[in-house]
């Protein structure tokens, strides 16, 4: 009797582990490339070019200044602060003295900022100009008659706090001011810090946002950050077959900021950094001018390249392919842009890293592949691993998974098993060419008189009618079959459909029951200061409008 494959993957691969960390992969390019270009900072009005060499000596001149301030190995610093180049150099500066950065996201209001600042304990803060002074400020109101001294009340942890302007504000002390403190005893420390870093030492903090409640706070190591953006360095060099020069909107403070922080000075290729304000005519001018050969674009620019009429001047450019991250949606605007733009999609968690690469624009629906050094299974509610083609839960083990949520074991035990495996909450199935399908999250299940339903096997149908913008379909309560299917949409702007004309669209591609009932539309969907929907919020607004 023939047994059907079991949905288990290794993605095996030639691309070897390099077993550094941080400060080696600089210390490395900036031996062998000194003159190279490793990042260049891009406005409108200017560009900020920041050698291999030149990088590695203001890292360490920030190492030797944050030294003197008394902050000592293991203790946590937060960023809080746009792109810039002086988020780069704090970032190698915490790697070279053994601290632990807190990456921040730009938005957090006062309630997440204080909850993540004391979830960290941090010890010191580095922030850069916009609104997050004025959140800072509610938050600690001591710091606005102080020197550089800091004693705030509902920051107990917090010792210091640096500002990017070139001059201090009240209650901080400036970046450039800190460049300059360090003496010759604060360096020999560094050079003596340095010497003790170990791939497997505590790197990063950064939040990952659930559906509910305040954001939990993911540990990694220096071997999480690098392997992971090591191996996709390498990939991005392999497709291009041409030196690589990278351009990146992703935020450092994202999980997927390491494809821009890292993977270059792992690489040792350049980094183009645009102005966060940036609008699509200077993004193609900025491809042409620096000769970008890989772009990593959120969806939202690929298709702003697309609606302008700008793809014709990108393919006649350097531009050899585009890299977008965190999203699946199987629109046939997509399927479009990868068959013009050579789309790679990257999908993963902020736990795991990106677990999957896709570049077949006739599978949207699915993920991918596993990337190099994953192992993934698929499992049933018992923990054994199900049949090739049946959906389970989707597992995955990797040198880049997270260490642990800070402060938080029941969740970490809850999440990575004894074995080292990653339990990720989708529900996924492993088809025979070895991609992934994302089915739904586990959690997310609508059970409809004993038959379940998959909310995104709805909302991938919706969003391929040209009028729809976003979809989440959540379960609702029915008299009859407990519950039922309705459908959250968000339209296009300026765009009208009626309830009728949608049912209509989706009727052809989904079996009765997965029909929804009900369809409701929405200016925006509640969301949380990362732009994750919060799904409590959204059913409990359904509930409103419907009645219930």
């Amino acid at each position: 009797m023939s047994m059907s494959p079991k949905s288990y993957l290794h993605a095996t691969s030639g691309t070897p582990l390099t077993g550094n960390s941080l400060c080696d992969a600089l210390d490395q390019s900036a031996t062998r490339f000194p003159d190279r270009e490793a990042f260049v900072f891009a406005s409108k009005l200017k560009r900020q070019r920041i050698t291999f060499k030149q990088l590695r000596e203001d890292v360490i001149k920030l190492a030797s200044g944050l030294v003197h301030l008394g902050l000592k190995p293991g203790e946590r610093v937060g960023i809080w602060a746009d792109n810039c180049y002086e988020w780069i150099t704090s970032y190698y500066a915490m790697a070279y003295t053994k601290l632990i950065c807190v990456r921040i996201v730009i938005g957090y209001n006062e309630v997440y900022f204080e909850h993540l600042a004391n979830k960290t304990k941090i010890a010191a803060l580095i922030i850069g100009p916009g609104d997050q002074e004025r959140v800072l400020l509610n938050v600690a109101p001591e710091l606005s008659n102080k020197t550089n001294k800091c004693d705030v009340a509902k920051l107990p942890t917090l010792r210091c706090v640096i500002h990017l302007d070139s001059e201090s504000k009240q209650g901080t002390i400036s970046y450039a001011e800190v460049m300059k403190i360090g003496n010759e005893d604060d360096l020999g420390q560094v050079t003596k810090l340095r010497e003790t870093v170990h791939q497997d030492d505590e790197m990063m903090m950064l939040t990952t946002s659930g559906s509910t409640g305040l954001p939990k706070v993911v540990v990694k190591s220096h071997r999480c950050s690098l392997e992971g953006a090591h191996v996709y360095g390498r990939r991005f060099q392999d497709i291009a077959k041409t030196d690589v020069c990278y351009m990146s909107m992703n935020l450092f403070t994202h999980a997927s900021g390491d494809l821009s922080t890292v993977a270059g000075v792992s690489q040792g290729y350049r980094v183009i950094v645009p102005d966060s304000n940036s609008d699509v005519e200077f993004l193609v001018s900025l491809i042409r001018e620096e000769c970008v050969s890989v772009a990593c674009l959120l969806f939202s620019f690929v298709l702003d390249f697309l609606k302008y009429g700008k793809v014709d001047e990108l393919c006649q450019s350097s531009l050899k392919y585009v890299i977008t991250t965190g999203n699946l949606v199987p629109s046939e605007i997509l399927i479009k842009a990868r068959k013009i733009l050579n789309l790679y999609s990257l999908l993963g968690t902020t736990e795991t890293g990106f677990m999957t690469i896709n570049n077949n624009p006739e599978k949207f629906e699915k993920t991918g592949c596993p990337i190099d050094h994953f192992e993934i299974k698929i499992i049933d509610d018992n923990g054994h691993i199900v049949p090739r083609g049946t959906v389970g839960e989707l597992c995955a083990r990797s040198p880049y998974t997270m260490l642990r949520y800070e402060d938080d074991e029941d969740k970490t035990k809850s999440v990575i098993d004894i074995s080292g495996w990653y339990h990720t909450g989708d529900m996924c199935r492993l088809e025979e060419d070895g991609c992934i399908a994302v089915v739904g999250r586990k959690r997310d299940i609508i059970i409809k008189e004993a038959r379940n339903i998959y909310p995104a096997e709805v909302d991938q149908v919706l969003v391929r009618h040209p009028k729809v913008k976003l979809s989440r379909t959540i379960g609702v309560p029915d008299e009859r079959f407990i519950e039922e299917v309705c459908a959250c949409v968000c339209l296009e702007k300026g765009e009208e459909i009626t309830v009728d004309e949608l049912l209509q669209f989706v009727r052809p591609y989904l079996p009765d029951f997965h029909m929804p009932k009900y369809i409701l539309f929405f200016d925006c969907f509640p969301s949380g200061p990362t732009g994750k929907v919060l799904i409590p919020e959204l059913e409990a607004k359904a509930k409103e409008m419907l009645g219930m």
